[in-house]
């Protein structure tokens, strides 16, 4: 089973997708959601961030050669930390599908090397 949250209108809800299609559901998809007979193509609507976490937690351990490749295309001198670098991240760091990533200009270099880690 694959979920998904969309828009429709106004509202964020639940659906189950299935093939090209999505079943809109009522009620925790944790526990016992139930469809309500709305079914919308895929396509059409707008899909939102699969969940919402009010914290979630972030590690790099195995970043190394992406790290030498960006340094060396940036020019920078960069070294792997000596343990994993472990973060958390705030729900606003994530994005729906096929949204826009909007990037000050000044922390790209540093939004290209995340990306690439």
């Amino acid at each position: 089973m694959r979920f998904v949250r969309f828009r429709k209108g106004d509202e964020t809800v639940h659906g189950l997708v299935e093939g090209l299609k999505i079943y809109e559901l009522q009620g925790s998809i944790f526990s016992g959601a139930e469809q309500t007979g709305a079914v919308f193509d895929l396509d059409e609507v707008e899909l939102d961030i699969p969940v919402v976490p009010r914290t979630f937690y972030a590690a790099g351990l195995n970043y190394k050669t992406h790290l030498e490749k960006m340094s060396v295309a940036v020019g920078m001198d960069a070294s792997a930390p000596g343990a994993p670098d472990i973060g958390y991240r705030a729900n606003n760091a994530l994005i729906a599908h096929e949204c826009p990533i909007i990037i000050l200009r000044m922390q790209l270099i540093r939004f290209i090397m995340k990306v690439n880690l």
